[in-house]
This record gives structure tokens, C-alpha cells and sequence, in this order.
């Protein structure tokens, strides 16, 4: 299950052009991680794209994000030596 992006990117937005829009991300990006628990489905925050969006998911309980913030979208071919690059760097591997 994702976290869409439409709803991952309004914690991003600056609270000061757009009031609201940080609670009302929060008030759906931790309803959408307990109904994944409660099926037991993977949840992934999609979109994550600034050091301060994956702080507020890892805060509300997601492991796993995508997004800009960790990797750029990369041909297939590149794959593996990323895979490889990133696990001999001590990030975790994702199962």
C-alpha cells in the first residue's frame, strides 16, 4: 500500500503560504499506515522528497518511503550496482 504523493507532498508545503495544509497531510497520512497494519500490508510513503517529510513518516511509524530524497528515478540496467552501492553503504534491505 502507498502513501500517495498528492497527500506525502502537502508536509512539505510551507505552513506560513499554506495554513493547514501540514495537519490536513497528518490527518490523512495516519489513518491510510493504520488501516495498512490493521490488513497487514506493506506502507510505503511515496513522494518523500525533503530531509523534513521523512522525518514527520518515520515520526507517525512508516519504514519505508520512496522518493527523490533517497534515489532519482534510474533506468533499469543501473539497478543492481545501486542495490549494491546502497547495501555496502549499511542501509537496510528492504523484504
Amino acid at each position: 500500500m502507498k502513501l500517495r504523493f498528492e497527500i506525502a507532498a502537502q508536509l512539505a508545503i510551507d505552513p506560513r503560504r499554506w495554513p493547514g495544509a501540514i495537519a490536513g497531510g497528518l490527518a490523512l497520512c495516519r489513518p491510510m499506515l493504520e488501516v495498512g497494519k490493521a490488513c497487514r500490508l506493506q506502507v510505503t510513503a511515496e513522494g518523500v522528497e525533503t530531509e523534513e517529510q521523512r522525518r514527520i513518516h518515520t515520526d507517525l511509524g512508516y519504514i519505508r518511503g520512496q522518493g527523490d530524497l533517497y534515489s532519482r528515478p534510474r533506468p533499469e540496467k543501473e539497478l543492481p550496482d545501486l542495490l549494491n552501492r546502497r547495501l555496502s553503504e549499511g542501509h537496510q534491505q528492504v523484504g
